[in-house]
């Protein structure tokens, strides 16, 4: 049997409705030319009968199950050890492709064969299906930067802006800097990191391929704020920490900023006294970075409105 051009993974807990519609987004491509990893992270038996029966209606389909929860990062890792094409696609269990996805990924890695990564903004849903926003807005604005660096240093400082879900990338490179296992949350803005460091192009397309899951009530890793920040603080210290073993010292300078930046945009989110404490650590950071100032002086001016209608009340 040849291999097939691109190989999809979907790693999978305990969402077999969900995981069922993302399968169908998928086999319904306009591209036909894959292999469907399916990655059960020791789910129930609900899951585990609706992958067989998948496997039994379409050759496509393979399953693979880790019989003690690994997380998405490990889940994927799992799958791309197994998958048999050149290409790797990553589909999140909750999410949809739109109808073209694969096709127009595979066409910009056959117009250049020097590109290594694709990806795409995403066109957020709620649980009706309505569409709210388009993210990120760099991507959808065609202004992800041509050259490896450039990325890096968006990524770097600006926190994850690639959509993990969208991801279409060589498979040589997910098997030399795999996700990594101790992240929860940022494992693929680590990795994608990685990849820019080390030199890999990445190309957007500046459409909307993927349809993600934004539901007030949809369980998210994302939706416990406070433990999402701290791992993405461990993502910056351990990027760090692997620019150094790997001789990438003209980095070194770009370190202070992004934990700057880290937490002005954590002071965004919480506000008041707590954000306060935040921009100042900012501040304390890089004293220069005109980012914790501006949050800083909309704090204190908000705060003041706040003592202001206190007095007049």
């Amino acid at each position: 049997m040849s291999a097939p051009r691109v190989s999809v993974i979907v790693a999978t807990h305990h969402r077999p409705r969900l995981l069922e519609r993302a399968v169908a987004s998928l086999l319904s491509q306009s591209f036909a030319d894959f292999e469907l990893l399916i990655v059960d992270d020791a789910s129930g038996p609900e899951t585990g009968r609706l992958i067989s029966m998948l496997m039994a209606s379409d050759e496509r389909v393979r399953g693979l199950r880790c019989e003690q929860n690994q997380g998405p990062a490990g889940a994927r890792n799992k799958a791309v050890a197994e998958a048999r094409a050149d290409l790797c696609a990553i589909l999140d269990d909750d999410d949809l492709c739109l109808p073209h996805r694969l096709e127009r990924q595979v066409a910009v890695f056959n117009s250049d064969p020097e590109v290594d990564l694709v990806c795409s903004p995403v066109q957020w849903v709620d649980g009706f299906g309505e569409r709210l926003a388009i993210w990120p807005g760099v991507l959808s604005r065609g202004e992800l930067p041509d050259d490896p660096q450039d990325v890096f240093r968006l990524l770097y400082l600006e926190s994850n802006k690639i959509p993990n879900t969208t991801l279409m990338v060589k498979t040589e490179w997910l098997r030399r800097l795999p996700y990594p296992e101790d992240l929860r949350v940022g494992e693929d803005w680590f990795a994608f990191m990685q990849m820019a460091a080390s030199g890999a192009r990445f190309r957007c397309i500046a459409e909307p391929l993927v349809l993600q899951l934004r539901a007030g009530d949809h369980p998210s890793l994302m939706a416990e704020k406070a433990h999402a920040f701290r791992d993405q603080r461990k993502v910056l210290a351990k990027i760090a920490a692997w620019l150094e073993a790997q001789g990438l010292k003209e980095h070194r300078a770009l370190h202070r900023r992004a934990e700057s930046n880290q937490r002005v945009r954590e002071a965004r989110f919480f506000g008041g006294r707590e954000g306060l404490r935040l921009a100042g650590s900012a501040l304390a950071y890089q004293p220069s970075n005109p980012a914790a100032w501006a949050q800083l002086q909309h704090l204190l001016a908000r705060g003041g409105k706040k003592v202001a209608r206190t007095l007049r009340g």
